[in-house]
């Protein structure tokens, strides 16, 4: 492939980054899904889990969470918006707490093997992912101080690759894959 002449002072990754996000724009929504791979590999701190995949679900039943059918939204706090868009982030939810006791249970199930090891959800330029934190607690130094109890490889081997979450409001129901990546961190105390 031939590079512009201007592409020389200009950073090739950023510029093929570029060229890729695109295309996955321009190929429509499956490709935007599979994207989050790409976001997931270009950030230093990730690595996306390989372990099999799994299913979650969960009834929501909290009387602080109203589905309104007429209109198709939910009621929550003081926000009112679409189901869909709702239940999209629940499912994210559902499938982040889910995922440290599955890890937990691939790896020796006795409840105490994730010492140092978190889990969130991150918003990526494609999409979501589900995230399993290994975090390094170190001096301000550098040294560290206290490391988890599950070596960063190992996380990476045995975390799902990715949740089928399905969250169920009021006989409403939908369901989301979101795909888990391993995440480095390091922190220092002040």
């Amino acid at each position: 492939m031939a590079f512009p002449a201007d592409l020389t002072r200009m950073n090739r990754r950023t510029f093929l980054g570029a060229v890729a996000g695109g295309g996955a724009l321009l190929g429509g929504g499956v490709a935007v899904a599979d994207a989050t791979r790409a976001d997931i590999a270009a950030d230093p701190e990730l690595r996306r889990a390989r372990g099999a995949p799994i299913t979650t679900e969960q009834a929501v039943s909290r009387e602080s969470v109203e589905y309104r059918p007429e209109s198709d939204t939910v009621r929550y706090s003081d926000t009112v918006e679409p189901f869909e868009r709702w239940a999209e982030r629940a499912c994210a939810a559902v499938g982040a707490k889910a995922v440290l006791p599955a890890i937990d249970r691939r790896i020796d199930g006795a409840g105490d093997s994730l010492d140092g090891v978190g889990r969130g959800v991150r918003h990526l330029a494609f999409g979501t992912v589900i995230t399993v934190d290994h975090t390094v607690v170190a001096d301000p130094d550098g040294t560290a101080r206290r490391e988890p109890t599950v070596r960063f490889a190992d996380l990476v081997a045995v975390a799902p690759r990715s949740m089928r979450s399905t969250v169920s409001l009021a006989g409403r129901e939908h369901t989301r894959r979101v795909p888990v990546a391993v995440g480095r961190r390091r922190i220092a105390p002040l």
